[in-house]
């Protein structure tokens, strides 16, 4: 069975990951077709990510596509391996 992640989300939480001090531009802004390992280390470590994400799996993940959409969205879709 194949475990794929979807996100759709709007400019301000974009804005959130592309910014280099929440460690989330490499995941976010990912490559179609490149991989990244998504854990602890590499996440961002404030309260505010921590209580909203609650616990992480370590796991890696590929983009499978990457798109701007219309009023300013953004929509991703991963294959995640654990």
């Amino acid at each position: 069975m194949e475990t794929l992640f979807v996100y759709l989300t709007d400019r301000q939480m974009a804005n959130y990951f592309r910014d280099k001090k929440n460690l989330m531009d490499d995941f976010f802004d990912l490559k179609e077709g490149n991989t990244c390992k998504v854990d602890d280390s590499n996440l961002p470590q404030n309260n505010y990510f921590r209580s909203n994400a609650g616990p992480i799996t370590p796991c890696m993940v590929t983009m499978l596509l990457s798109r701007s959409l219309f009023d300013e969205h953004e929509l991703r879709v991963y294959r995640v391996y654990t």
